[in-house]
Formats: C-alpha cells, structure tokens, sequence
C-alpha cells in the first residue's frame, strides 16, 4: 500500500498536495525537543528534504523531552543533529537529511538557499533574532515555537504579507534565553507543540492562502487551554520596516548594529550585487554566491550582501569601524560604475 495513502485520502492534501509536500525543502534550527519531535513527524509525512542544525551533544536530561535519542546516545554524548539523522534515515530512507554541527547565526545564510521553511526550534532569543533577520532579508517564512513549564507558543511568520517576530516581541534583541533549567518543561506539552508547528508546515506547502500570518497561538497543556492572538505589523519595526513589508531606506544609508551582536547592516542603493562581484573578481577575493545573496571575507571580517539590497558587515567592535570598512567598499564599487 502506498506508503502516504492515508494522509492522500484527506480531502485537504490528495495526491497533488503529497507530491507538494514531497518537493519542499525545511530547515529546523535547534535539534532539541521541538526539533526532533518535528522532524520526525515531517519525515514520516514524506517531506522532500530536512536540514538540521544544532551544535550540542546528547545528555541524560534531554531523554525526558526529545524524541529520536536514546540512552546510548546520551551515554556516548554524541551530537544531536547526528543521532537525529541516523534515526530519522531509518524511519524514511527516501527522505534526505543533512545536519550541520554548528551555532545558528547570522552568517548562515548559505543554509537558506534551497529552502523553503524555517522551523524556529531554538531555545534562545539570540537565535531566534538571527532567524528573523535572515528570514526577512530573504523573503522566506519561518514558524516560532517555544514551550516552557506547561505552556506554548506558535506562530507562522511571514515578514513580506504579516508582523516579523521583532514585531511581536519589541524588545527581541535584549530577550534573554527561556530557561527550562529553571521553568522545566512538561513532557507532553512538546509534542503537542510541534504538532501544532508541523500542521501549520504541511498546511502552507499545501494551501498556503489558507494560513494566517498574524496570529499568535498560546496553548496551556495543563489547563487544556487555547487562545489565539491578534498581531499587527508595527511601522516602525527595526527588521521590517515599514507597514507594507518593504525595507525602509532613506535618502542617506543608515548604518545600524543589530541588537546583541557585532554586526551592522546598511541598505545600499550606491551599488549592486554584480558591480560588487567584479570588485572581488578584480581584488581576486574568494566568495560565494548563491540566487539569494553573496558572501566573502576580508582580513577578519565577514559580509553578506542580500538581493533585497541590505549589506551585513560582521565581527566589527564599533560603528566607525563598520561605517569605515563599508566607505571603503563603496569607493572601489564606484570606481567601477566610472569605469
């Protein structure tokens, strides 16, 4: 019997929206408790392909909560995102699954390309900060989830049509990480969140008019209580912009660090992606371009320039510095335009 034939049978997926939900790419930062109760339920609902990222090791206390790992692994430490791929590669080997041991940071970008969904499965609102921006940046939609003690929160995100997560949480940048060391987390309430995550996935691969981009959804696993929440767009949103989801610029580019980090951002209208890459080319600086940005590397510095024309400068200990190394950049590519 075909492997998916009852999730086909729902009048909601059928054929054509197995065959969509076959063709999608996700990546799930964090491979914890949400990450690994979702990942498993998009492998078996035969997801085309996953991406896991996390950078931890199995341990003892994380049996109590996340799926895929058992008492070998946290007996040999091993890294999440490995443990994770071994299992899931058993449960559906058609399924393809690539794990990076590696931190989730701005500077991911390269992870994006071929994606189409993020599934925010962090711990930690620096994280989830990172997730936001690059998401804008890139136009891709993610879903917020979170659990602690016995309560969740789920959003689905989507910068260009609704609120960015800047938008819900104002303060997103000065957030500190949710302790479940401290709140503790209660067993069922992950899956029971994940679950809600994973619908809204399979929902938007299939009939993407029908999910909605401003609500957030907080659920109480103990009291078995549901409440839904309207959110709006603020206008003067640090990561979106202004109320029609475009990237504010102003007549004179204005350079600004991103909350928490030793990063800048600029929005360049003096030059683009291309008049850049003869720069490098000339400069004979390695980089990597992808449909959705460019990355490269000068001394120790890292920069990112997006198609949606903002410029990320990384490593830079003050805005002088940044705004400097950037006037330099800027010079060379105006050379070129003369040229």
């Amino acid at each position: 019997m075909e492997r998916y034939d009852r999730q086909i049978r729902l009048q909601k997926i059928g054929q054509r929206g197995q065959a969509e939900i076959g063709g999608k790419t996700v990546l799930i930062v964090g491979c914890g408790a949400l990450g690994t109760h979702a990942s498993e339920q998009l492998i078996r609902a035969g997801i085309g392909k996953i991406k896991l990222i996390d950078m931890d090791r199995v341990s003892w206390s994380n049996l109590q909560r996340q799926a895929l790992f058992d008492e070998n692994d946290a007996a040999r430490t091993v890294y999440k995102v490995e443990a994770a791929k071994k299992r899931l590669n058993k449960i559906n080997s058609n399924v393809e699954v690539e794990s990076y041991q590696e931190a989730f940071t701005l500077q991911s970008g390269m992870l994006l390309d071929d994606v189409d969904l993020i599934l925010d499965c962090t711990d930690n609102f620096t994280v989830r900060g990172a997730i936001n921006q690059l998401a804008t940046e890139m136009g891709l939609p993610f879903i917020f989830a979170s659990c602690a003690s016995v309560a969740g929160s789920v959003m689905f995100v989507q910068p260009d049509k609704g609120p960015c997560l800047q938008c819900v949480f104002p303060d997103l940048g000065e957030l500190t990480q949710t302790s479940c060391d401290q709140l503790g987390v209660f067993t069922p309430l992950v899956s029971f969140v994940a679950s809600i995550q994973v619908s809204l996935a399979l929902q938007y691969f299939v009939c993407p008019e029908e999910v909605p981009v401003d609500q957030l959804l907080s659920v109480d696993n103990w009291s078995m209580t549901i409440n839904r929440f309207q959110v709006t767009k603020q206008a003067n949103c640090m990561t979106c912009g202004d109320g029609d989801g475009s990237v504010k610029q102003s007549a004179q580019p204005l350079m600004v660090r991103l909350c928490g980090t030793s990063a800048y951002k600029v929005a360049v209208s003096d030059f683009s992606a291309y008049q850049l890459e003869k720069i490098l080319k000339a400069k004979r600086i390695e980089y990597r371009r992808t449909t959705k940005l460019m990355t490269f590397t000068i001394d120790t510095h890292d920069f990112t320039y997006f198609n949606s024309g903002q410029f990320y400068l990384y490593n830079f200990a003050t805005l002088r510095e940044a705004t400097a190394y950037y006037e330099k950049l800027k010079a060379l590519c105006e050379k070129e335009i003369i040229k």
